[in-house]
């Protein structure tokens, strides 16, 4: 073998070492991404439930007052509902919940 063909067989050894390096690297980023991607997907969905249970607190503490004050609950749906909670709740959190404008 020449000199010259010994030297790129070792270039070309060196370059297939850097590559497989980057490889493992960039494999290894993957899966730190992956991670990180589905810590956040899990706290987005803790916050949904913590969401989701709160509006269910609100709704059966609504139900209670009702009750409680001997009224009768007729409602017509969703927007009946909503006019209802929205004369009923006070706090900004708990209006924004439920999508509503602050008083």
């Amino acid at each position: 073998m020449s000199k010259a063909l010994i030297k790129l067989k070792s270039k070309q050894e060196a370059l297939e070492k850097r590559e497989k390096a980057m490889k493992e690297k960039l494999k290894k980023d993957k899966k730190r991404l992956q991670a990180r991607i589905q810590k956040v997907e899990s706290a987005e969905k803790r916050r949904e439930r913590k969401r989701d249970t709160r509006k269910k607190i609100l709704i059966g503490a609504w139900v209670l007052a009702q009750i409680e004050s001997d009224r009768k609950i007729n409602l017509d749906g969703e927007k009946a509902l909503m006019k209802e909670l929205e004369k009923f709740l006070t706090r900004k959190i708990d209006l924004e919940i439920f999508g509503m404008e602050t008083k």
